[in-house]
């Protein structure tokens, strides 16, 4: 390889890392946090067909193991993992993000209403 060729090797090298991280890294997000949502929306609604015959709100009821009326962290994580979302490592942050989005009280937990406006709503 001359010099010349491996300086443009080097050239693209360079220039690739400041494309990725350069302004568009706004979008980027956008469109990964627009990926997931629709990910998070197609396999719930999956599940909820498969197992509950579309009655989201008997699958609410269903991962409200505890009957309090609010689905919790840990209630959640069940839910994402018999939809398929996330993995062992992950589904925690998921968790985390979508309590975070659709908990309007700020009780901690998504109540029926939050979840179906969210989720329900779009099926």
């Amino acid at each position: 390889m001359s010099d010349t060729t491996k300086k443009k090797a080097d050239e693209v090298e360079v220039a690739k890392p400041q494309t990725v991280l350069g302004g568009d890294t706004d979008h980027t997000r956008l469109a990964s946090a627009e990926s997931d949502e629709a990910e998070l929306k197609a396999k719930v609604k999956a599940m909820v067909t498969a197992k509950f015959g579309g009655d989201y709100k008997r699958a609410f009821d269903h991962y409200d193991a505890d009957h309090d009326g609010g689905i919790s962290q840990g209630e959640l994580k069940s839910m994402l993992s018999e939809a398929g979302v996330g993995n062992v490592v992950t589904r925690g942050t998921w968790a985390s993000k979508i309590i975070e989005k659709m908990d309007s009280d700020g009780d901690g937990k998504i109540q029926w209403g939050e979840f179906e406006s969210q989720l329900a709503a779009t099926a």
